[in-house]
């Protein structure tokens, strides 16, 4: 089986980030420079990965990276002091009401099998949610988890058909999710200021059954692993 390789320019973007901020750090302690002198210009870096956003091929990775870019020119404005309203102000209710607009528009687009014995829904508010599947044809389902956790385990379940489609939505919480070492496992998460991992190990068989996990999270966590 031949792999390919992918950068992951926004990881590629924050990783320099970090690193350059080290950098600064250390010069500003050997009394080198003065980190505060630098550090007005973070914004630069939501600039630059809702750039990289607009190029991911998907509707939410342009809508985020447009968020990202007016974001990080408005608190670079402010930083600068071009402009004296307080960037939080106005987009803390911004982000409620993006947040509240892709749930419902995520409620009315999905299509999720009404088999309850091969899917797997689960809504966590302030509160865990445990469960095992075990069913010989797994169609997919739903998940959110908001100030809560899902916890998922699909280690004895089969895919028979189509490639099913897991829904995940994660606000100020976390999906854990655990699949056979068989599944190959198509990663379509996107994070906002959130951790959105795919852990598993990709089987060698490229016919191995496929599970697509789709859907964002919000300072919270989606994994998936096996």
């Amino acid at each position: 089986m031949t792999e390919t390789s992918r950068v992951s320019t926004p990881k590629l973007i924050l990783g320099l980030a970090v690193i350059a901020a080290g950098v600064l750090f250390t010069l500003d302690n050997l009394g080198l420079a003065d980190a505060d002198d630098f550090f007005i210009y973070w914004p630069v870096v939501l600039i630059l990965v809702g750039t990289a956003q607009l190029f991911g091929g998907g509707r939410q990775q342009t809508v985020w990276g447009w968020i990202l870019i007016l974001a990080g020119v408005w608190f670079l404005l402010y930083n600068v002091g071009i402009v004296d309203l307080e960037p939080w102000i106005f987009f803390w209710p911004l982000i409620l009401v993006l947040i509240g607009i892709n749930l419902i528009m995520g409620a009315l687009r999905r299509s999720v099998p009404t088999d309850t014995d091969s899917v797997v829904t689960g809504f966590a508010f302030w509160s865990g949610i445990e469960r095992q599947f075990a069913t010989s044809d797994f169609r997919g389902g739903d998940l959110t988890a908001i100030m809560g956790g899902c916890d998922i385990d699909l280690r004895q379940a089969k895919i028979q058909g189509d490639p099913p489609t897991l829904h995940v939505f994660a606000f100020w919480g976390g999906i854990d999710i655990r699949v056979p070492e068989e599944w190959h496992v198509d990663w379509r998460v996107l994070p906002l200021m959130a951790g959105a991992s795919d852990e598993t190990i990709a089987p060698a068989s490229e016919q191995a059954p496929t599970l697509v996990v789709r859907g964002m999270a919000i300072m919270g966590g989606v994994a998936v692993k096996n």
